[in-house]
């Protein structure tokens, strides 16, 4: 399904037909909706509940969408996009831009709503391991089984199986796990090789860390429609077509999360790259860039040495072993403040 809209400021924006993938996705509504820090998809799943939206938040569940909205009949599928997961208010706002013409049987919409509301636990367990991470449902339901008229087993359901077979096929193309017969992709063919030494940084508090990578495609295959990626801190970077032996530096920028050295100095960022072969297939190549990271210096030194820093650079002639000593012997939970104005004296 190429026909995707999605619904910003209480506008409707046609998404271009080449976006097939949900990363590609997000990345043009942060290209044309410069101001959003932060993007969350919604979609209504269950037409006769459209207050009750579900959470689009990866490739898997992007992908499922568009097969449940074709199994629906649906001419096009409509996100609400918002920058916070509580998306209530602004639903208000865009309900009747959200809404759609339902052209479908009872059936399909039974099959389908009993699909994203399994019967019972059993049945849920069973089910989900398939699927992976399929989303969060944005808004809990209360489902009385006794009274469930839709209730059936989906191991006996051939329409069910069917839509999980599809599921899984679509997740496995679009990871280049599987292709026609003929087209085989060899992972040989696509690896990658760090061209740069340097792979430790340090943080600075509440500034972006700017990073260049350098890397090169040591592959036999040319890159097409590259990327990289972490989910952690919602990287999407994209970077120029590659082919065999060429070298590339790429620009990213880390923002600085507090959390991430709450408990450690140090914190440990994964990139993966991306790439698409000759037929347009997207796969992930194979390899990871570990970028490790060094908590601030001011996080890294205790209280007091984070007064003898300050105090030495107050107090830079009296040395550092006599203001280490000084704060040793006068600190007793004293501001730098009433230090410096005790060494005044």
């Amino acid at each position: 399904m190429s026909n995707i809209k999605y619904i910003y400021l209480k506008k409707i924006h046609k998404v271009p037909s080449n976006i097939t993938n949900y990363y590609n996705l997000i990345e043009t509504i942060k290209n044309t909706n410069k101001q959003l820090k932060n993007i969350y998809l919604f979609a209504i799943i269950n037409p006769e509940k459209p207050d009750i939206l579900t959470e689009i938040n990866s490739d898997v569940t992007f992908q499922q969408l568009k097969i449940v909205y074709q199994q629906q009949g649906l001419p096009s599928i409509k996100l609400l996009v918002t920058e916070t997961k509580n998306y209530q208010e602004i639903l208000k706002d865009c309900q009747d831009f959200l809404n759609q013409s339902i052209v479908t049987t009872e059936k399909k919409h039974k099959d389908v709503s009993t699909f994203f509301q399994p019967s019972n636990q059993d049945q849920w367990q069973q089910f989900s391991p398939l699927l992976g991470n399929i989303g969060t449902q944005a808004q809990v339901q209360q489902i009385d089984n006794a009274q469930n008229t839709n209730e059936m087993d989906f191991r006996n359901n051939k329409q069910l199986k069917e839509l999980i077979d599809e599921i899984i096929d679509q997740k496995l193309k679009d990871l280049g796990l599987i292709t026609n017969n003929n087209n085989q992709i060899d992972p040989f063919d696509y690896k990658f090789k760090l061209t740069m030494k340097n792979l430790v940084y340090i943080a600075s508090s509440n500034n972006n860390l700017n990073i260049q990578l350098s890397l090169k495609n040591n592959g036999k295959k040319k890159w097409y429609n590259p990327y990289i990626i972490n989910k952690e801190i919602n990287l999407l970077q994209k970077f120029k077509d590659l082919s065999p032996g060429q070298s590339i530096q790429v620009n990213i920028s880390i923002p600085f999360i507090p959390q991430h050295f709450n408990e450690n100095k140090k914190h440990l960022y994964s990139f993966k790259i991306n790439v698409e072969n000759e037929q347009r297939q997207q796969f992930e190549v194979d390899g990871q860039i570990p970028i490790l990271v060094q908590a601030p210096i001011d996080i890294q030194q205790s209280t007091q040495e984070q007064k003898i820093s300050k105090l030495l650079d107050v107090f830079p002639q009296k040395g550092k072993n006599y203001i280490t000593k000084f704060v040793q012997e006068n600190d007793k939970d004293k501001s730098v403040d009433q230090l410096i104005e005790e060494l005044l004296q």
